[in-house]
């Protein structure tokens, strides 16, 4: 498929319901161009070169073995459970970690407030997820030209 065909359909399912429909081609192309941040998947090699920072891994390990989070006190059973999960996901060759995806989310937010890892640390994690890209790149590799939308806008 053409740029001009991908823009055509992309205009008319509007999956990120941006109004194209009532966009002048100057709008759309605009619109297409727009760089955004978006929080990608993380590979599990990814996950496991963060966890190697800052001894992450390792007090993911004391809180399975130990029972304890950073300071040493106990954990609950729910973020055991958490950490036990975390430190599964550490040793998969494959798979991905999403950190904009709610249920791995709210995985990540469990061991920020069992005093597993740290905010810091999870704000690590987002910031290696993070990618800032276009539509248009997105779409077809490249920025969106006027003559595209145009044609796609007809």
């Amino acid at each position: 498929m053409n740029a001009e065909d991908i823009y055509r359909d992309h205009f008319a399912d509007d999956p990120d319901s941006r109004g194209y429909a009532t966009m002048d081609v100057q709008q759309r192309l605009d619109s297409l161009n727009l760089i955004r941040d978006a929080i990608n998947s993380l590979s599990m090699t990814q996950v496991r070169e963060w966890a190697a920072q800052q001894g992450r891994a390792h007090w993911i390990k004391i809180a399975v073995d130990d029972q304890a989070d950073r300071s040493g006190s106990e954990l609950d059973d729910g973020v055991h459970s958490i950490a036990i999960v975390a430190m599964g996901l550490l040793s998969l060759d494959d798979g991905t970690l999403d950190p904009g995806d709610p249920t791995h989310a709210g995985l990540i937010d469990g061991l920020v407030a069992g005093n597993v890892i740290t905010a810091g640390d999870k704000e690590s994690l987002i910031s290696t997820a993070t990618v800032s890209s276009s539509d248009a790149i997105e779409l077809t590799g490249s920025p969106a030209k006027y003559g595209d939308v145009d044609r796609a806008s007809a």
